[in-house]
């Protein structure tokens, strides 16, 4: 569902489920043609059958155990979250959201912020981090994996309706 007061960025309840199934099935096919064959390489099927399982099986635990990990823009600001622990990004730090276009690249949706009034960055989202004062959200590009334009639009459309920040576009 749709929440008008957010945009979500990054939602991993929505790939775990495929992923865990993914891990066991594989894994149940590798292990079965471990089983059933002779020769040397059955016993590497039967490896990589077992690891597989046990991935999807600790990626379902986590997930049931953390939680979903989410990262959205809301009129608060940049929110990670894990479960219910959230580590937020104030918006009164945040001094810019928009597209940085460096040279032979694609352009990536990038948030700046105040490195003066954020003493460190929560680690979660220090992942994100490209530089000092620039977290980088997602490159923009039609190909699987990257953000569309249109995205990049609602995301714009949000950020100047509820005066995140300045919207920015800028090339290094």
């Amino acid at each position: 569902m749709h929440n008008p007061r957010e945009i979500v960025l990054s939602d991993s309840s929505t790939y775990a489920p495929l992923g865990i199934v993914a891990c066991v099935f594989g894994g149940s096919i590798a292990a079965g043609a471990g089983l059933l064959t002779d020769g040397w390489y059955s016993v590497p099927l039967l490896v990589v059958g077992v690891l597989l399982i046990a991935l999807g099986v600790a990626i379902g635990v986590l997930h049931r155990v953390q939680g979903a990990a989410r990262l959205r823009i809301t009129e608060r600001g940049l929110i990670h979250s894990i479960g219910d622990e959230e580590r937020v990004l104030p918006k009164e730090v945040i001094t810019g959201i928009g597209l940085l276009r460096p040279r032979g690249g694609p352009a990536e949706l990038s948030v700046w912020y105040d490195t003066a009034k954020v003493g460190e960055l929560p680690k979660p989202l220090r992942h994100f981090e490209r530089e000092r004062g620039r977290l980088r959200l997602g490159v923009v590009m039609d190909e699987v994996g990257g953000m569309s334009q249109r995205r990049v639009r609602e995301i714009r459309e949000y950020v100047q309706r509820h005066r995140l920040s300045e919207w920015r576009n800028r090339r290094p």
